[in-house]
């Protein structure tokens, strides 16, 4: 089993990702924040926590469903034309 130095949970939002790092031993994550939601953005954000900690696990969401449960099917978009 991998082990992580830090825990990243991001609460997705159309224009904004909110960033809370947790690290393992500690009893509540460190809310660090919104970042933009693009690309570079998160690319930024992934830099500047590799500085900080060996290993980053990036979590998105899966509380919210239940760790044990897997995401709903999703359906193929529609063919245009």
């Amino acid at each position: 089993m991998n082990e992580f130095s830090a825990y990243a949970g991001l609460d997705v939002h159309k224009d904004t990702l909110a960033v809370a790092v947790a690290m393992p031993g500690c009893e509540e994550p460190v809310y660090r924040g919104e970042i933009e939601n693009q690309r570079k953005s998160l690319h930024r954000l992934i830099r500047s926590l590799s500085r900080l900690h060996r290993a980053v696990l990036l979590e998105s969401g899966a509380r919210e469903r239940g760790a044990a449960t897997p995401p709903p099917e999703r359906q193929p978009p529609p063919r245009l034309g």
